[in-house]
């Protein structure tokens, strides 16, 4: 059997203060299985209506100076096992675009309107311990961490369920 995690399905509800995204996982391997919990990038884009949620590092830019570390929370999913996770996401993002002389703009996008919501969880078969002694990132450390992601796509304006999309 191959070491997979999957997410079976996914629930988003706008209780007026927060999205509440709920995942439930299903590890399909014969050993324990971690997947990252914690939000690492959120991205709305109003023209297509999409709501990316990434709680993996691949794909991310390491920023230009690395000013303070925020390591995974990890959950761990036993063999032939399920766990739900619950994220708590704000109902609106906030993001810079160019100005004027005087600075940046200020945006304030309403997120909640996401017709669609995006999410990649990271995974691995061994828990993550960042090496200090390490001449790569913390980012990049936890890339080479990953051995797998899953991923799913959740329509809001269907059931709580969603499918999981295929790779």
């Amino acid at each position: 059997m191959s070491d997979e995690l999957k997410i079976e399905a996914a629930g988003v509800v706008d209780d007026g203060k927060n999205l509440v995204v709920t995942l439930s996982l299903r590890n399909e391997s014969d050993t324990t299985l971690h997947v990252n919990t914690r939000l690492r990038a959120l991205w709305y884009d109003p023209a297509t209506r999409v709501l990316t949620v990434r709680l993996a590092e691949t794909g991310l830019a390491d920023p230009p100076w690395e000013t303070w570390k925020v390591l995974p929370i990890l959950t761990a999913v036993d063999p032939q096992g399920t766990a739900t996770i619950v994220l708590r996401l704000s109902r609106y993002l906030t993001k810079l675009e160019p100005g004027d002389e005087m600075g940046p703009k200020v945006v304030q996008l309403a997120a909640h309107e996401a017709e669609e919501i995006d999410v990649t969880a990271a995974w691995s078969d061994k828990p993550f311990y960042p090496d200090p002694r390490e001449k790569q990132s913390w980012r990049k450390q936890m890339s080479a961490w990953q051995r797998g992601e899953a991923r799913t796509r959740v329509r809001r304006d269907k059931e709580p369920k969603g499918k999981e999309v295929e790779e």
